[in-house]
């Protein structure tokens, strides 16, 4: 049986971040110019357990769809933290997006609903959800139903945990078409944020798809969770991939997403003394295999 790869999708990022304080970060806003992003609610008639109809009961997804000439097949579900209670939409949700979409995958920003009127439980819910709405409508959107994976950051990374630990399988006799289909990630992607694989997982029943995390040691809290979260992936024997580097904050933005990699390159930097500037670089290799590195700028 062939080893895991560490990433299902071929999928080409090299993702320049900079730490940032969230006041700082949340400053950032979509241009003016752009059209008004596409609202899907993952449950038109209302999501279960919902106690109202406002946009906080409403889970949804926003796509940002690459054009059909550059489109890889690949997808992205993306889950801006905010500690559960608010979503950082703009440095952690449309940013991203729109970067991907430059580059040929489709990004799908979550809007997850959040503490005080929900539980994580129910955000949990409304990301599983959300890969199955992707996995059901993947001809609308162009993708492959086998390449669609799920990023987190800080909160939003914690919740991608929780999705990937309590996925469930599809459902063919379900009377929602959305619900035959798996909430299944085929790679996960963290970026300083986390949770423990639960004791009562079977990882031989339920496997954790190929991983990429990185933190940083002072953001203190959020490196014990993950290294916790790494040893358990190494234990499993999931494809997975972790750096921790010295300097840096809670939090990231975006700073300048121009391409800097070739398709099938081996890439390296040396690391100059900007300390705080990552970049996180997914990209394909032999045989559609990943390849995932977070080395300083």
């Amino acid at each position: 049986m062939a080893t895991k790869t560490l990433c299902a999708a071929a999928l080409f990022i090299s993702l320049p971040l900079i730490v940032s304080s969230p006041a700082r970060a949340n400053q950032q806003k979509s241009s003016a110019n752009d059209p008004a992003p596409r609202v899907i609610k993952l449950w038109p008639k209302g999501a279960p357990g919902a106690t109202g109809d406002s946009e906080e009961d409403t889970p949804a997804i926003i796509p940002y769809l690459p054009a059909a000439d550059k489109n890889t097949g690949a997808g992205v579900l993306i889950c801006p933290g905010g500690a559960f209670t608010n979503r950082a939409v703009n440095h952690e949700g449309v940013l991203i997006a729109q970067w991907l979409k430059a580059r040929g995958v489709a990004g799908f920003v979550l809007r997850y609903r959040i503490r005080p009127l929900y539980t994580p439980d129910d955000s949990t819910q409304d990301a599983l959800r959300g890969l199955r709405y992707l996995r059901a409508n993947a001809a609308e959107f162009r993708l492959d139903p086998n390449r669609i994976g799920i990023i987190g950051f800080s909160a939003g990374a914690e919740l991608a945990t929780f999705t990937v630990f309590k996925a469930v399988p599809a459902r063919p006799e379900a009377e929602d078409p959305i619900d035959r289909m798996s909430s299944r990630a085929d790679f996960m992607i963290l970026a300083y944020g986390s949770s423990p694989i639960p004791a009562s997982l079977n990882t031989n029943e339920a496997p954790i798809p190929p991983t990429f995390m990185f933190c940083t040691a002072e953001d203190i809290g959020h490196l014990r969770g993950m290294t916790e979260l790494y040893a358990g992936l190494v234990r499993a024997r999931v494809p997975a991939e972790a750096h921790f580097f010295v300097n840096g904050e809670h939090y990231a933005r975006k700073r300048d997403l121009s391409p800097n990699i070739e398709a099938q390159r081996v890439y390296r930097r040396k690391r100059p003394t900007d300390k705080d500037d990552f970049v996180v670089e997914i990209k394909a290799g032999a045989e559609n295999r990943l390849h995932i590195e977070v080395f300083s700028r």
